[in-house]
């Protein structure tokens, strides 16, 4: 296995039975439509697990997480020199950038449902949590969290945050 790849495991045996390589470092990741999506270094990967066809959606900047819902993947974009940051949607068919919403602070974590993208920025300072629609690519709200974020997961009407600090043990649930 190289520095960089996709892993298949049979549980039943706790062995890797298909190493697929990948064409740079990849972090969060997200299955939908038969696909496997991975945060990579600068650009979404898209890993068809069938073909083993890994295919780079370059958005040249540090791509931090990826999530699917409301038909689209979305990935969390940091600022670079020339751009801000961002949240991106992406057509799971054409693996086309549809949507480009800018970001305050560094979006970190994102999850997707009901209607909304919550994105997580990594804002120590002041902790707070942005609600992208879906409908419309527009940031609708922004809420102040009691401490910095981690991590976002979203059920139903409901997103719940957790803290970068998890000893601390604070999560936190927004309604809508």
């Amino acid at each position: 296995v190289g520095p960089s790849a996709l892993l298949k495991i049979d549980p039943a045996k706790n062995q890797v039975v298909k190493s697929v390589a990948l064409p740079e470092a990849a972090g969060g990741l997200t299955f939908a439509g038969g696909v496997v999506w991975m945060a990579g270094d600068t650009s979404v990967l898209r890993v068809d697990p069938a073909t083993s066809v890994v295919t780079k959606i370059d958005l040249g900047a540090d791509v931090n997480d990826v999530a699917f819902g409301d038909g689209s993947v979305w990935a969390t974009v940091d600022k670079t020199g020339t751009t801000s940051a961002r949240l991106v949607r992406i057509d799971p068919a054409t693996g086309s950038v549809v949507a480009s919403v800018d970001i305050a602070g560094s979006p970190w974590d994102v999850a997707v449902g009901s209607g909304y993208a919550w994105v997580a920025p990594s804002d120590d300072a002041n902790p707070f949590a942005i609600a992208v629609s879906t409908a419309s690519n527009t940031i609708v709200a922004s809420v102040t969290l009691p401490q910095a974020l981690g991590s976002v997961a979203v059920q139903g009407r409901s997103a719940w945050f957790v803290g970068a600090d998890s000893a601390a043990g604070i999560v936190s649930r927004v309604d809508w």
